[in-house]
């Protein structure tokens, strides 16, 4: 059975260092960007072509090293949400997680919660 592939996009300041996590059960694509705020929604809707799930991960709320890049993210969010919705993409696929530099453990956390619903959805069907 192929592993489920999943397209993790993090900020560059939300988690200190590489993070280029590896799971048995799935292959992740990891990209780092300077804020998640700046997520093209279609750039995110076309991964599903060949991810079965997309996690996003930025700054927690009020503490964006941008300013307010994660408030833009959260609405973007929201947005693509809808869009999933007319293309027929399941919106758990996608996800929003905040972690903190100041804890290193988040990242992994949000990406650990996360793993568990790509899980249970299974192989995204085109």
């Amino acid at each position: 059975m192929d592993k489920q592939r999943l397209l993790l996009i993090h900020c560059d300041w939300s988690v200190e260092g590489e993070f280029r996590p590896e799971k048995p059960d799935v292959n992740i694509n990891s990209v780092t960007i300077k804020c998640v705020g700046r997520v093209d929604p279609v750039l995110v809707l076309e991964s599903f072509t060949d991810h079965d799930g997309v996690l996003l991960i930025g700054c927690p709320i009020g503490d964006c090293h941008f300013i307010d890049g994660n408030v833009h993210a959260d609405l973007r969010f929201k947005m693509i949400h809808k869009l999933m919705d007319m293309a027929g993409v399941e919106q758990s696929r996608l996800a929003i997680k905040w972690a903190s530099p100041s804890d290193e453990a988040s990242a992994m956390k949000a990406l650990d919660e996360y793993l568990g619903v790509l899980v249970d959805l299974g192989k995204r069907r085109l």
